[in-house]
């Protein structure tokens, strides 16, 4: 199977990913064999395994991804809104 990349998926299709491939490891199947059935790296499957042992299937709920807002800003909110006033005069 073509691998694509995971992360721009939706959240909910990757959670059905997931459930999958911990399912089909659970009956057996190697890690590797999951890997190459699902398009993954086998990395991928032994961190969501590794997961699902230590935290249960709640620790592979998608979380929250990307910086936090106001994060690394060069400039304050004050700053920002007065340039935006400034922009939309000229």
């Amino acid at each position: 199977m073509e691998k694509t990349d995971k992360r721009k998926l939706s959240d909910e299709v990757r959670e059905v990913l997931i459930k999958t491939a911990i399912r089909i490891v659970k009956k057996g199947t190697s890690q590797k064999e999951v890997a190459e059935i699902l398009g993954c790296h086998p990395r991928t499957i032994s961190n969501w395994w590794r997961t699902y042992k230590r935290e249960g299937a709640r620790g592979l709920k998608p979380k929250t991804r990307g910086r936090r807002e106001g994060e690394k800003r060069k400039i304050c909110k004050e700053q920002e809104q007065a340039l935006q006033e400034v922009l939309i005069e000229v």
